[in-house]
C-alpha cells in the first residue's frame, strides 16, 4: 500500500507538470502569433540604412577636385526627398557641381552655400545658412563630410611667416569652422531613434606621419582627426571615419609640386604622378562608399585607402 501511495504522488506531481508545460506551450504560441500581427517600428527590427534613404548630407569644399567628386558619388546613393548641401568658396565652380548633381541624382535637392570657412567674420553665418529650414525628423540618415582644407604656408618651421594672421587663416579653416560645423550639426541632429548619422573627415597621410615644410598641414590634419576621435568616445551611436584618400590627382597635390619649400618631398610626390600610388578622386570614393556601406570600421578610427585596397606590388 505505501509503494502504491507513492506512486500515485508521483504520477500526480508528473500530471500536473504536463498540465503546465502544455499550458506554457500554448502561451508561447499565442504570443508568436500575436507578435506576428504587430507592425514594429522600423528602428525596432532594423538598424537605419546607409544609403537609398532619405538622407541630409553637407559636403565643405565641394566646388572642385576630390569635394565635387565626393557630391557626385554620394548624390547616386541617396533616396529620394534628400537634400544635399553643398559648400565652397567659389559660387561659379559650386553652382557647377550643383547642376552635375541634380543632373545625376534627380531626387535628391541641392542646396549651395557660398561661403569662406577660413574667414572668422564669415565662417559663422555659411555655417547657420547650411542648416536654415533643416527639420531633423524628415530625414533617416544625416551625414557631415568635412573635406574643406588648406595646405597653409609649405616652409621650414623656421621660414614661416611672423605674423599671427597667416597661421590663424589657416588654423580657422582647417581646425576652428571643422569643430564649429561639428557641433552645429550634433545640435540640429542629436541621438533619435531610428535616425543614422555619419560624420567624415576627409584626412590625410600627413595627420599621422610628419612631413618637411607642411607642418602647418600636418598639425591642423592631426588636431581634426583627434577631434574626430574623441566625437566617436562621446557618442557611441555617432558613426565617425576619418578617411585618408591618397595621393590624389588634384590641385591640393600640383601645389605641392610646385609650392612645397622641401625639395625632396616636391621630386618625390612628382615622381608619385607616374605610379599606381597616385589616384584619381573616382577611385578614392569608391573606397569610401565601399567603407560607409559596410559600415563595420571601428568609429573614430583613421583608416587610408591602402588599408582597404591591395597594394601594387613594385
Amino acid at each position: 500500500m505505501r509503494y502504491k501511495s507513492q506512486l500515485r504522488s508521483v504520477l500526480i506531481i508528473y500530471d500536473h507538470e504536463l498540465v503546465l508545460s502544455l499550458a506554457l506551450l500554448r502561451l508561447c504560441s499565442l504570443s508568436y502569433c500575436l507578435s506576428s500581427l504587430i507592425i514594429w517600428p522600423d528602428f525596432i527590427m532594423s538598424s537605419p540604412s546607409v544609403f537609398g534613404v532619405a538622407s541630409f548630407c553637407i559636403i565643405t569644399g565641394a566646388s572642385r577636385g576630390l569635394g565635387r567628386e565626393l557630391a557626385l558619388s554620394l548624390g547616386s546613393h541617396l533616396g529620394d526627398k534628400s537634400l544635399m548641401v553643398l559648400t565652397a568658396r567659389s559660387s561659379a565652380d559650386l553652382e557647377d557641381t550643383s547642376k552635375q548633381v541634380s543632373a545625376c541624382s534627380p531626387g535628391v535637392t541641392v542646396k549651395t552655400v557660398t561661403g569662406d570657412l577660413g574667414d572668422e567674420s564669415k565662417a559663422e553665418d555659411a555655417i547657420t545658412r547650411m542648416f536654415e529650414g533643416v527639420e531633423c525628423s524628415q530625414y533617416q540618415h544625416a551625414m557631415l563630410i568635412h573635406n574643406a582644407g588648406s595646405l597653409g604656408e609649405m616652409s621650414y618651421i623656421c621660414d614661416l611667416s611672423p605674423g599671427l594672421q597667416t597661421l590663424r587663416q589657416c588654423f580657422t579653416l582647417n581646425v576652428t569652422s571643422c569643430m564649429a560645423l561639428s557641433t552645429k550639426f550634433l545640435r540640429v541632429f542629436p541621438k533619435r531613434d531610428g535616425q543614422r548619422r555619419t560624420m567624415v573627415h576627409i584626412s590625410s597621410l600627413c595627420a599621422i606621419q610628419p612631413m618637411k615644410s607642411l607642418s602647418l598641414y600636418c598639425s591642423t590634419k592631426a588636431a581634426r582627426d583627434m577631434f574626430m576621435k574623441t566625437m566617436a568616445i562621446e557618442d557611441s551611436e555617432l558613426r565617425v571615419l576619418n578617411y585618408s584618400p591618397g595621393a590624389l590627382d588634384t590641385a591640393m597635390n600640383d601645389a605641392i609640386v610646385t609650392q612645397a619649400g622641401d625639395s625632396e618631398l616636391r621630386e618625390k610626390m612628382a615622381e608619385n604622378k607616374s605610379t599606381p600610388y597616385f589616384l584619381t578622386t573616382a577611385a578614392t570614393c569608391k573606397v569610401l562608399l565601399k567603407l560607409l556601406t559596410e559600415d563595420t570600421f571601428e568609429s573614430g578610427k583613421h583608416i587610408d585607402y591602402w588599408d582597404v585596397e591591395v597594394p601594387p606590388k613594385n
